[in-house]
């Protein structure tokens, strides 16, 4: 964690979407997460508030959902990359989900990047060709540099 304020670390992880509920909550604003306790609440408890129509966990999430959408059209219109894994502290993405961004990233990224990418959600056979596929990249890109 850099400390920053705008990184997206700091705004659309799962830790800031529960820090985010949480702090709000405090202050005095409603939830239907208020019907089983008082915060702090879990990532799991959210999330379930998310899927159930909670107005408060639905502006939180679908807030972050954008800045992550928006952060990741630059690095698809600017790479190509053909496949996105989604996963780490976006685990609690669905199909709904997916289906939301694919749909915001074909409003902001190129056509014909669109058409070839595939979006999947992360699982744990992919957790280690995650970290592969990345050290490649990183690797490439370096290579070229130097």
């Amino acid at each position: 964690h850099c400390g920053g304020i705008g990184c997206l670390e700091t705004v659309s992880s799962i830790k800031a979407i529960r820090k985010e509920i949480n702090k709000r909550i405090s202050n005095g604003e409603k939830s239907n997460l208020l019907h089983s306790h008082q915060p702090p609440f879990t990532a799991d408890e959210v999330i379930k508030a998310y899927r159930e129509g909670d107005p408060l966990s639905r502006e939180i999430i679908d807030r972050a959902f954008s800045y992550l959408m928006n952060a990741l059209s630059s690095i698809i219109n600017l790479y190509d990359p053909g496949l996105l894994i989604l996963g780490d502290m976006h685990d609690f993405i669905d199909d709904e989900l997916i289906n939301r961004f694919k749909t915001g990233l074909k409003k902001i990224c190129f056509p014909n990047i669109m058409e070839k990418l595939d979006i999947v959600k992360k699982t744990d056979k992919e957790s280690n060709l995650q970290m592969h596929a990345t050290a490649a990249f990183v690797f490439d890109i370096w290579k070229k540099t130097v």
